[in-house]
């Protein structure tokens, strides 16, 4: 068979979809076509197996038989499909027997070769397996009724297939050849006239649910369409194939009655003031999953952002004392819900939830409902969480928080600051008003004294409202800022924080005000976030140590999954359940939009003056900022009006004068190169100054032109403690710049980004790269603290349960 021939005929099983030519041709080289005519057996139950086949053309039915004659699988394939996979990876006899349905073309890899091939390619004996699947099937409440070993059978049985948004699945009035079920996506079904049945149209399913059922229970033409609202993954059974797992599996039959999604939303207290319409558009949103006795929902300390709705069954609730032992603090039952305010904030949970009994759920993760309430933002307003949730919910959330970050709490200062900063305009107003002239010409001087006095008010009232404190799930930050005069924040990350100390004088036992200074182990000894006038300050230090245990507890929760995963790769200790989050992928977050490219005057400044005044740039794994512009002119502008006297001095005179003077030409001449070689240095010197920012890393160089001195300052990510930036005065503020502090353990102590453009976007960045260091450096030592623990689990296995 030539290399194009066998190219063309192994792509076209999905097995092989994304393996290259030359894989491909290396597969062919074990491949021989082989004929079977209707009737003929492919292989018998119980026999040695000695061929994997591929589905070419035609058709094949395997039928397995149990020890009392019974019909226990059942699988009829169509092109595309394999054969015989199963037995051969398991050492075991075939469990079926293969016959042709109808003239079969099969291309057919001896058993020997097959397990070379899957020695050779990996992935193609995990596509085979299909354990990914099997998790996921286990995890859909309408296979809840199957043991393990039939869900491996359904598996097998069920063809994988995408649908691009916007694309139909099926058409209302065609004849119904599949039924399917819902990996992750968004499906709609709607109808037009006359439909049998009390049904509602349009109908909005997502992961877990299923559709296609009706038309092929009683063997009618599609009474609606169904059509792909996101991209969706679907599980598709042919019309066989569905018919033989309700023979297989009664309670299959059982399930294939959908329930309510809607009039369980409606019962939940955020979805109180929903409309049926507003309702059902929501329910494409919710996911459905099934938990065994056992399987645990979440644990305490996992970041979930999802809302639960038991429907079927009961779980136990628990919590960690102080003891690290888990107690029962509660138990719910059909028609409870958990997890609002993971829901609305992305709070890690504080409690561990676990199935007692078969327990099938709703959930709606985060993202979704964010992307839900992106389409309908009018609804907002119409969910109702709780009051101290909502409160939360609706803050107004900082442009420079990482994508996962969560704002806990956000204070202004005491109310008795601004009343004390309001004393004095007070008493100038008091004082303006019973000097007001009589006089009708010196009334109105008068009254622009009195509105001099409501804007200073005015002023004071909104420097009052500007200056913020704030607790995320990541940092505690202070900003302080005048409008259009200056501003500056502090911020500091949680893991970074040795010690607080709250200071109170009498005035503020009085009115419930301290100050609560946050403290950490920078060697300049002055890196701390200070929030002063703080009304509470014991209960906001509090709420830093809650979110600091938080973390740690997150951690330790992300160390256990890492064992459990390392375990369940290497000796393969079971399946579990695999739930989608968010149920619709594709729509969870708005597409990022594709760049076009830059702009003709874009590229023109580029090839020009952007070469020499460019201020930011990013290259590979690092950006690379320069001095803010008004730098360099302040640096230039005396330069540039020598340089520009000397030539216009040196052009009248030569220009002027018929003979010139030597001595007069030289020192012209003389002046004119040392007002450029001015001009040369100052221009250099700005540009050779670079702040840089990489992965790991922070960059300051100093540098002198001609090479006559260099000076580069650089600090690990994981010595920073702090990182801070002021903006200055008013014109740092009108042109946007300012300094970035970055306070250190190390012996630098600290690194200041002088000059530097947009600090606020300077130091969103560094906080940005320096959470995905930290994260990547806690999955290093996880992968290096247990790379050797499953070799241990492994021996032990061998050695104590042969």
């Amino acid at each position: 068979m030539s290399e194009p021939a066998i190219i063309d005929r192994l792509s076209q099983f999905w097995v092989f979809h994304d393996f290259s030519e030359d894989e491909l041709v290396q597969v062919g080289q074990f491949v021989e076509e082989k004929l079977f005519p209707l009737g003929a057996t492919l292989f018998r139950q119980g026999d040695v197996p000695d061929f994997f086949y591929l589905l070419e053309k035609g058709g094949v039915q395997e039928l397995g038989k149990g020890a009392a004659g019974e019909d226990v699988q059942r699988r009829r394939t169509e092109p595309g499909d394999y054969i015989g996979h199963r037995s051969l990876m398991e050492d075991t006899p075939c469990p079926t027997t293969a016959e042709a349905i109808q003239d079969a073309r099969v291309l057919a890899i001896e058993a020997g070769n097959f397990k070379t091939l899957l020695a050779m390619f990996p992935r193609l004996e995990d596509r085979l397996r299909r354990i990914r699947v099997v998790n996921r099937l286990l995890a859909i409440p309408l296979f809840g009724g199957f043991t393990e070993d039939q869900l491996f059978h359904v598996a097998d049985l069920v063809r994988q297939v995408v649908f691009p948004a916007g694309q139909t699945i099926f058409r209302q009035g065609e004849p119904a050849d599949a039924f399917y079920v819902i990996d992750t996506g968004q499906v709609i079904e709607r109808a037009v006239g006359h439909v049998p049945g009390r049904q509602t149209w349009p109908k909005y399913l997502s992961a877990g649910s299923f559709f296609g059922r009706y038309a092929l229970m009683r063997n009618t033409i599609r009474r609606a369409a169904a059509e792909a609202v996101s991209e969706v993954y679907l599980f598709r059974l042919n019309a066989d194939a569905f018919d033989w797992l309700q023979e297989l599996q009664p309670s299959f039959k059982q399930s294939l009655k959908r329930h309510d999604v809607i009039e369980h939303l409606r019962r939940t207290r955020i979805c109180t003031h929903l409309t049926g319409e507003e309702l059902k558009h929501l329910a494409g949103y919710v996911g459905l999953a099934h938990y065994r006795p056992g399987d645990i929902l979440y644990r305490q300390g996992e970041v979930d952002p999802t809302l639960y709705m038991l429907y079927e069954g009961e779980a136990i609730v628990r919590a960690r004392g102080e003891d690290g032992k888990d107690r029962p603090v509660g138990y719910l039952k059909a028609g409870d819900s958990v997890g609002e305010s993971s829901l609305f904030l992305g709070d890690a949970r504080d409690v561990t939830v676990e199935a007692t009994t078969v327990a099938n759920w709703f959930y709606l993760t985060g993202r979704d409902l964010d992307h839900y309430l992106q389409q309908r933002p009018d609804l907002v307003d119409k969910m109702v969480p709780r009051e101290e949730v909502r409160a939360r919910w609706t803050l107004d959330r900082p442009s420079w928080l990482d994508p996962d970050e969560q704002v806990v709490m956000r204070r202004r200062r005491h109310w008795f600051r601004l009343t004390s900063r309001l004393v004095l305009p007070f008493l100038f107003f008091v004082v303006s008003l019973l000097l007001l002239p009589v006089g009708s010409g010196l009334r109105l001087i008068g009254y622009v004294r009195l509105g001099l006095v409501f804007l200073w008010s005015g002023w004071v009232l909104l420097d009052w409202l500007n200056d913020l404190y704030y607790v995320t799930t990541a940092r505690v930050a202070h900003r302080e800022k005048t409008l259009l005069i200056r501003e500056t924040r502090d911020a500091t990350p949680l893991d970074k924080i040795q010690n607080m100390n709250i200071d109170r004088l009498l005035i503020g036992n009085i009115f419930g005000f301290g100050t609560l200074v946050i403290d950490t182990a920078a060697a300049s000894g002055a890196s701390r976030v200070t929030f002063d006038y703080l009304q509470g300050p014991e209960l906001v230090r509090d709420e830093i140590f809650v979110q600091m245990d938080r973390a740690l507890a997150g951690e330790s929760v992300q160390t256990q999954r890492k064992i459990r995963d390392k375990l369940e790769e290497t000796i393969r200790i079971g399946i579990r359940p695999t739930v989608p989050r968010p149920v619709v992928p594709s729509l969870a977050l708005d597409p990022e939009p594709i760049p076009s490219g830059p702009g003709l005057w874009k590229q023109i400044d580029d090839a020009t003056l952007g070469r020499l005044f460019w201020m930011e740039r990013a290259m590979d794994d690092r950006i690379i900022w320069r001095k803010h512009w008004i730098r360099l002119l302040g640096r230039i502008w005396l330069p540039a009006l020598a340089l520009a006297a000397s030539l216009v001095a040196a052009v009248a005179y030569f220009w002027a004068l018929e003979g010139a003077s030597p001595l007069v030409s030289l020192l012209l001449l003389l002046l004119l190169a040392g007002s450029g070689f001015w001009f040369w240095w100052n221009w250099v010197d700005w540009g050779n100054d670079q702040y840089i920012v990489t992965d790991d890393r922070i960059i300051d160089i100093e540098a002198l032109p001609a090479g006559f001195r260099r000076q580069t300052t650089e600090t690990q990510f994981d010595r920073i403690q702090n990182v801070s930036f002021e903006i200055p005065n008013p014109i740092a503020t009108i042109l946007n710049y300012g300094t970035v502090l970055i306070y250190t353990a190390g012996a630098e102590g600290r690194l200041d980004f002088k000059w530097v453009p947009d600090p606020r976007r300077v130091q969103a960045e560094i906080f940005r790269r320096l959470a995905a260091y930290e994260e990547a450096q806690r999955e290093q030592q996880r992968e290096e603290r247990w790379a050797d623990l499953p070799q241990w689990f492994a021996v032990y296995e061998e050695t104590y349960n042969r």
